[in-house]
């Protein structure tokens, strides 16, 4: 482009337009900088002294050299041996010819020498001269709906990808050509149905049918061309993989990890981990399987690996602090590079690991994969050597108020981010969770923020006390187990209840405010005593005692008359009501998933929220004669852009905050240089 106009300016914009013509993502300026910069090392050029190559700041460049086109119909011939061969023969025949042989040694010895040097140096140079990084060299958006759901996860046969989009309580099943066009949804034999894994010969899908995200799931082979659905023998797991070789399969079930044949006979324990353990996948040479484990105490993941045959099991150690949180990972087809999601100080997104190590060279630390300023979560390589697909999302949510009598959904008019909301007993302020698990109190309006918490704290469902002068929440620092804090309202230090000697999550203060109701997960560390249930402690002696049958119930809600304790059972599906006079616990309402517990003010209205129902119902049960309504529905919202419409809390008069995740997340399919 410079040599077609000598001693013009081109400007930046026209390089672009050439370059990478319309609705190409590049990092534009700068891959143009290196361009330029390699042409300048081509011609011996610097932009301190420019013979060739004039740089015109923020504009464009010049090529300033004299230019004289060649005209003749026959280019210049050239030997490139001319030469060589003489002056290379040349010793040798003075040798031979009887030369000076004390001439002839020192010249073999500086020879020698020199030779040495040479490889000295090139040891030296694969030790210490870094090898390029991963580099993206062109982003294309695949998909536009912004309903992509990161948990499905996305699969590649080479032509389509397949992948899961959200709307309200149902996933659907999508495919889009890995070259572009339109996503189109596909006919599924389940409910909602999740694509684990494609065969190696692109057969079959290995596919699990689910309700909710998370839960362990009945695995099904599937013709891609349609045909019979068969079960994986019996069975049902959080995640699976296809071996490369298409003769076995990998999967997890919660903590475990097994390995079984392609029929799913012959199942073979692998490993029984610390924590949950998914995002399955198999070295390509078949010897090795890496997963994830989320720790189950600070639910920061980690990556690990272990043969196909149970053994050799290790944590992966990419050259970074051993707690930064990884996740998610997947090989390349070649095997050469490893992607994985992180977070890594400052930086997260998709990285690339090389897995091909010299041992003459210093390990290479991961590349982080950028695609401009969006964030991304969730990858995978294509079946080429240079295709990697890629979800990414910019942080798009809206704090909403819906007034159930005009049934009609307005802003939220101070900001977003308003989750776990809890009114004050004076009924003029609230207390909630904001963005990056802060604690906040506001009017009901939203005016006078005021923070309570501040990172690295990670702090969430706020609970103000019936006096309206502390608020109780749970956190944790980095790397610690979740525990119980109390902070004055007005601001200050938090204080620890009991200290992190095992998990205690979602506290409620009784009514006279001098104990709290709160639960210990079943993953509590090694305290025998304290184990999936729910205990109250007093606040003065510290005492814990246990609340009867309580064994596999969570988020406790003291009613504000002190009668009843609302709670959940693990599994979401069910809503009991303790009345604590007689002891006895009762089955009080029944759901698909169950969220938002919330007390009315007079303790006669108990509200919940079934997250799969349709439209995301909200219903409000009357404790006196245990009848259910509908309270609210977003179904009109989750019809536009919203994928998700959460019960944040109730205001006095009614009004109902949602927290609504709008649609943010797309494919993206990356051409990567992979060195």
């Amino acid at each position: 482009m410079l040599l077609e106009r000598p001693g013009e300016i081109v400007t930046r914009e026209e390089m672009q337009a050439r370059l990478w013509p319309g609705g190409t993502f590049v990092d534009f300026e700068n891959s143009l900088n290196a361009a330029v910069k390699k042409l300048r090392a081509a011609l011996g050029d610097s932009p301190e002294n420019s013979r060739y190559i004039e740089t015109l700041p923020r504009i464009g460049y010049r090529f300033v050299a004299p230019v004289q086109e060649w005209s003749g119909t026959q280019a210049p011939q050239f030997r490139p041996n001319d030469g060589i061969v003489e002056s290379h023969l040349r010793p040798a025949l003075q040798t031979a010819g009887g030369g000076n042989s004390k001439k002839s040694y020192k010249r073999h010895l500086a020879a020698g020498i020199c030779a040495t040097l040479a490889l000295l140096a090139w040891v030296a140079a694969q030790r210490y001269w870094p090898l390029p990084a991963p580099r993206v060299t062109r982003a294309t958006q695949l998909t536009h709906s912004g309903r992509f759901e990161v948990w499905g996860g996305m699969r590649t046969d080479g032509a389509r990808l397949y992948y899961l989009e959200r709307r309200g309580s149902d996933w659907n099943l999508f495919q889009v050509a890995t070259a572009g066009g339109e996503a189109r949804q596909i006919v599924s034999p389940f409910h909602n149905t999740r694509i684990l894994d494609i065969s190696p010969d692109r057969a079959e899908f290995l596919v699990g049918s689910f309700l909710a995200r998370e839960q362990i799931m009945p695995l099904w082979r599937i013709p891609v061309l349609g045909g019979l659905t068969r079960r994986v023998g019996d069975i049902s797991a959080t995640d699976a993989a296809w071996s490369p070789d298409g003769k076995r399969i990998a999967y997890s079930r919660n903590e475990e990890i097994y390995v079984a044949d392609a029929g799913g006979l012959s199942s073979q324990k692998l490993a029984t981990m610390a924590g949950r353990s998914n995002s399955l996948t198999w070295n390509p040479d078949g010897k090795t399987i890496r997963f994830t484990m989320e720790d189950p105490q600070t639910s920061v993941g980690s990556i690990w690996e272990i043969t196909a045959d149970g053994k050799n099991l290790h944590k992966v150690n990419f050259g970074w602090d051993p707690n930064t949180p990884v996740c998610c990972g997947r090989w390349t087809a070649d095997g050469r590079y490893y992607l994985f999601n992180a977070q890594n100080g400052d930086e997260a997104g998709i990285w690339a690991h090389r897995e091909t190590q010299s041992i003459l060279r210093r390990k290479s630390l991961p590349t982080l994969l950028s695609v401009g300023p969006k964030s991304c979560v969730q990858g995978t390589a294509g079946r080429g050597d240079r295709e990697v697909f890629v979800s990414c999302s910019e942080a798009r949510g809206a704090s909403m108020m819906y007034d159930p009598r005009t049934q009609h959904m307005r802003p939220y008019p101070e900001g977003t981010g308003l989750m776990d909301v809890h009114v004050s007993p004076g009924r003029d302020q609230m207390v909630f969770m904001g963005d990056g698990r802060t604690i906040w109190i506001s009017n009901l309006d939203g005016t006078g923020r005021q923070q309570l918490t501040f990172p690295p704290m990670q702090a969430l469902r706020p609970r103000w006390s019936p006096d309206g002068k502390q608020v109780a929440f749970y956190g944790w620092m980095p790397y610690e187990r979740p525990c119980l804090y109390v902070i004055p309202a007005e601001g200050g230090k938090p204080k620890e209840v009991l200290g992190d000697e095992y998990s205690q999550i979602n506290p409620d203060w009784s009514p006279d405010g001098q104990s709290l109701v709160f639960e210990v997960t079943d993953s509590s560390g090694g305290n025998a005593r304290l184990k999936n249930a729910l205990y109250r402690v007093n606040q003065e002696s510290k005492r814990v005692t246990k609340v009867e049958h309580s064994e596999g119930l969570a988020f406790p809600r003291w009613s504000p008359d002190g009668r009843h304790i609302a709670a959940r059972t693990e599994s979401e599906r069910e809503l009991r009501l303790l009345d604590l006079r007689s002891g006895d616990w009762q089955v009080v309402a029944k759901g698909t998933l169950i969220s938002g517990v919330t007390w009315s003010a007079d303790s006669e209205w108990l509200y919940f929220q079934d997250l799969l129902a349709p439209g995301e119902t909200v219903y409000r049960l009357s404790v006196r004669d245990g009848k259910k309504e509908e309270y609210a529905s977003f179904e009109k919202e989750l019809e536009k852009d919203a994928i998700r419409c959460a019960l944040a809390g109730i205001l006095p008069d009614g009004t109902v905050v949602v927290s609504v995740t709008l649609g943010v997340a797309d494919i993206y399919a990356l051409d990567v240089d992979f060195p």
